[in-house]
């Protein structure tokens, strides 16, 4: 059976990761920006066939906040920043999942409040394309 695989580690070793405590967001980890670049490098480590739960997107970093603050429970989120038609969106996600199923899962295991509307699986491949403003703009 797939694993759900959380965060990467040091090593490609097939234990379950244990989550980057620098990448973390929490409310008292702000600000954002070093964030950014920690959860980007975390994103683009990631398969690209896996799967990632995207919780809210915006273009206000205090909308981000905002979110982030009103869930704190979201501890193992990461923020990054994404490009499309020449707009920068921060994006929220959680998790790195081998299947859509596992993924589904894990939305369920969600609040409820963030289950409502859906949160957005996506495939990582994807996503890393558009992690970089130039490679967005093809």
């Amino acid at each position: 059976p797939a694993e759900k695989i959380t965060k990467p580690t040091q090593s490609d070793a097939p234990a379950k990761p244990k989550p980057a405590q620098s990448a973390l967001v929490t409310p008292e980890a702000n600000p954002i920006d070093s964030q950014v670049d920690l959860a980007k490098q975390w994103a683009q480590k990631q398969q690209a066939k896996h799967y990632t739960i995207q919780l809210i997107a915006a273009q206000n970093k205090k909308e981000i906040d905002k979110f982030l603050n009103k869930y704190p429970l979201l501890q193992q989120a990461y923020v990054l920043t994404t490009y499309r038609a020449d707009k920068k969106w921060l994006v929220v996600v959680v998790g790195s999942y081998s299947t859509r199923k596992l993924a589904n899962q894990a939305v369920k295991e969600l609040p409820t409040a963030l289950q409502k509307p859906a949160p957005w699986i996506r495939r990582f491949g994807p996503l890393q394309k558009i992690l970089d403003p130039a490679k967005s703009a093809q």
